[in-house]
Formats: structure tokens, sequence, C-alpha cells
């Protein structure tokens, strides 16, 4: 993975939020499969273990926290288009007659 996608760090957040992959995966309408293959593919990504597995659910790590901090400022402050820049004079094509 190249760059972060958006739907793996929702994931990420999803599962967070509820400390269950389960649950995130019924709340994001997909399946648990789905939502282990993002969560490791973010762990790939940042070499770290993002949540500590238990028989209750999940904890966040170190890392994990550190993610959903990030991540969640990015959602409260998102990037800031710039407007297009105006299109350079054109000369006129309508033709004298």
């Amino acid at each position: 993975m190249e760059t972060i996608r958006l739907d793996y760090l929702n994931t990420f957040l999803t599962v967070a939020r509820n400390r269950s992959f389960s649950v995130a995966a019924k709340e994001l309408k997909t399946s648990q499969g789905t939502v282990s293959h993002h969560i490791a593919a973010l762990e790939e990504y940042f070499d770290a273990e993002l949540f500590k597995r238990a028989a209750n659910g999940v904890e966040l790590t170190e890392a994990g926290l550190t993610l959903k901090e990030a991540s969640e400022r990015k959602k409260r402050k998102p990037t800031k288009l710039k407007p297009k820049s105006p299109a350079p004079n054109k000369p006129s094509q309508a033709s004298s007659a």
C-alpha cells in the first residue's frame, strides 16, 4: 500500500470506537474478514500493531492511539481545496460579419 486509503482509516476508527471487529463490520455493512484485512494493511503500512486483541474485544496500542488522534483531527479539519484559477482570457470566437 503506497498511500493510506480513507476507507481503511474509516474502518480503523470504527473498530476503535466499538472496540470490536465484528461490531465494526456490522456497522460498516461488510464482513469481519474485510475489517481484518483493512487493519492488517494499516498495521503493515505503519509497521506497528494498532490493536491489542483480547477475548472481550480490542484495545488501542500506543501506535493505535496516535493514529486515532491524528485521524480524528484530520476529519475535524479537512484539507482546504484551493479555488480553481480563472481561465485566461480567450479571444472572442464571434466572427464579425
